[in-house]
């Protein structure tokens, strides 16, 4: 499961100059990632006839 978990977390150490820039990057690419996956989701039960 960590092996899984490793593909999704970003280890990458950036140093921002303000902490709302973390939050910022962080925020963002969770927003832009769920947006994907319910993407996908959505069309995969559209495929299936569920939705």
């Amino acid at each position: 499961m960590n092996k899984i978990t490793e593909e999704f977390v970003s280890k990458e150490e950036k140093n921002y100059k303000f902490r709302v820039g973390r939050m910022l990057a962080s925020g963002l690419s969770g927003f832009i990632v769920g947006g994907l996956v319910t993407t996908l989701v959505f069309f995969v039960l559209r495929h299936l006839g569920l939705f």
